[in-house]
């Protein structure tokens, strides 16, 4: 397997690999990478690729996301299909545009106020019980909160999602859709198999 310097995208999902091939450390411009469906258990040896801006790494056994503290140029991530518990390390990922976290045992999201440049978030299928830091994340127009311990009184943390154009609320636990209307913006709402009892007039 060959690389040269000069490649800026990588394609090795569906490989089953453990580790990286050695000679993808040459490629020195790698800004777009891909590695889903493998088995990596951590992203340490991620580290040296400063220049990434795409990063996938959906399906794997990873546990955290440590190896990513460093990369700070990544707009677009993908960590669905882990066993990730918390997001403490992408917090200092400040261009962050993208995150696709869901299908992962997370309990805790806190650490999502300081990306303030998000606006593509998929939490579904997660454990998060505290949503409160939505209401800092003002530039969301993507949100999905299918299958998670959504209620009623967490739709105040919506509050400041002006821009908001896709939310998915399926297999939630709201029963009315009242706050839908200060949701101006909002072009699709996906209210499958929830207890909603009410529509709303626009």
């Amino acid at each position: 397997m060959i690389f040269s310097e000069q490649i800026r995208s990588v394609d090795l999902n569906r490989r089953k690999l453990t580790r990286l091939p050695r000679p993808i450390y040459q490629t020195d411009n790698l800004t777009d990478l891909n590695l889903r469906v493998n088995q990596f258990t951590n992203c340490d040896f991620l580290q040296v690729f400063t220049r990434l801006t795409k990063l996938d790494l959906g399906f794997n056994l990873l546990e955290n996301t440590e190896g990513l503290k460093g990369l700070h140029e990544i707009e677009y991530l993908d960590i669905t299909h882990n066993t990730i518990r918390n997001l403490a390390d992408i917090s200092e990922l400040l261009r962050l545009q993208t995150l696709k976290a869901g299908f992962n045992p997370l309990t805790d999201i806190s650490d999502l106020s300081a990306l303030q440049r998000l606006s593509l978030l998929d939490l579904r299928d997660t454990k998060i019980t505290d949503f409160s830091v939505l209401k800092q994340l003002p530039h969301l127009e993507y949100l999905n909160l299918c299958n998670t311990y959504f209620y009623d009184s967490d739709v105040v943390f919506l509050a400041n999602a002006t821009r908001l154009k896709y939310l998915d609320l399926s297999y939630t636990r709201i029963t009315h859709l009242n706050f839908i209307k200060h949701l101006r913006a909002l072009e699709f709402v996906n209210i499958v198999h929830t207890p909603v009892q009410n529509t709303v007039s626009f």
